[in-house]
């Protein structure tokens, strides 16, 4: 009923996420919430047997794609800037793990630290919250959401810094650099103690941030550079090794042209093939509706025409990503059979 609701309103808000299982999730309702998307541009897919191996079976994804315990939820969110982490490091990628990125991570740790404590013991946050007393929300459940972006940026960096031609999404020793820099930063973050963070057994979580209107000329936190993506297929294998790294959140949004509407059965098996292959969230846009997913919330182009008198405070943040980070440019896939698209070596 509430995809059928939400064919009919074309509504920019509410977000919706589906919770898809291997085994109990049916083609028959994945087609629906895909028609749905193509529709209306949502929901996005969710991973629910990797979510509940690091959540436990009461956890939401919402918003940003914010991946967090129900009664729960994070004290704070702060992001590591990788573009500029490897701006910092005036040599190659053995100074970058050896010293520059540590002290950068220490630095953000710090950060969170301060304001978990802050919320806790200054602000008694959890003493006096009407959210509490009502016994919607629990102390215990709540960790804090360690970010990073900036990860294509910086590989590439690096990579040039040491003579090297491959880019991040085009490049194997590229993509394996982008992993060993993302499973480093796990590594540190789950070994690094973090005040009243119960919710993760006294960590904070790991958390691939998907962007603000203000972050410019670097990409949101694992993603391929929008305007540079590969092809489908290699798009996904760039990606996907990356989630399940990232408990509470990560997302990669991709493009989708009318292929995918003339065969919706098809984008069930790429959703089910990215989920076996190890993705923890799957989102595309249509290319050929009036919406555009920008990060954990959508606009309609027939809106950003209106601006300045547009109705929805949302065209007015969604205008500043078009503008200055071209969500609406990013490669449209086609999504069709290899038979129907033969490489010349065939």
């Amino acid at each position: 009923m509430i995809l059928k609701l939400e064919r009919e309103l074309l509504q920019v808000v509410p977000n919706i996420s589906l919770k898809v299982d291997p085994l109990l999730t049916s083609d028959d309702y994945l087609i629906d919430a895909i028609e749905t998307v193509f529709a209306c541009g949502k929901p996005h897919f969710i991973n629910d047997e990797m979510m509940k191996k690091d959540l436990g079976n009461r956890y939401a994804a919402v918003s940003c794609y914010n991946s967090l315990k129900i009664g729960g939820g994070s004290h704070t969110l702060v992001r590591i800037n990788l573009k500029k982490t490897a701006e910092e490091c005036e040599e190659g990628i053995q100074k970058f793990f050896d010293s520059t990125l540590p002290y950068y991570l220490d630095l953000t740790a710090e950060l969170m630290e301060s304001r978990i404590l802050y919320l806790v013991e200054e602000s008694h946050f959890y003493e006096s919250s009407w959210l509490v007393t009502e016994g919607l929300l629990d102390i215990s459940n709540f960790s804090a959401m360690f970010g990073i972006f900036g990860l294509a940026e910086c590989v590439n960096i690096l990579m040039e810094r040491e003579g090297h031609a491959g880019t991040y999404g085009h490049s194997i020793e590229a993509d394996d650099l982008g992993y060993r820099i993302t499973t480093f930063i796990a590594n540190w973050v789950s070994a690094r103690k973090m005040p009243y963070c119960q919710g993760n057994n006294g960590y904070a979580l790991l958390h691939s941030q998907s962007g603000i209107d203000l972050d410019l000329d670097v990409t949101a936190g694992t993603r391929i550079p929008i305007g540079t993506e590969p092809p489908l297929i290699d798009h996904l294998r760039t990606v996907a090794r990356h989630h399940h790294l990232f408990a509470s959140g990560i997302s990669d949004v991709l493009s989708f042209d009318e292929t995918a509407v003339k065969n919706p059965q098809a984008v069930v098996d790429v959703i089910r093939g990215a989920f076996k292959s190890g993705m923890r969230d799957f989102t595309f846009n249509l290319d050929s509706n009036d919406f555009i997913r920008i990060t954990g919330y959508l606009v309609r182009k027939s809106d950003l025409e209106k601006l300045p008198t547009a109705r929805h405070g949302s065209t007015f943040l969604g205008a500043g990503s078009v503008r200055d980070s071209h969500v609406d440019q990013r490669l449209v896939k086609r999504v069709m059979s290899a038979e129907s698209s033969p490489s010349a070596s065939s």
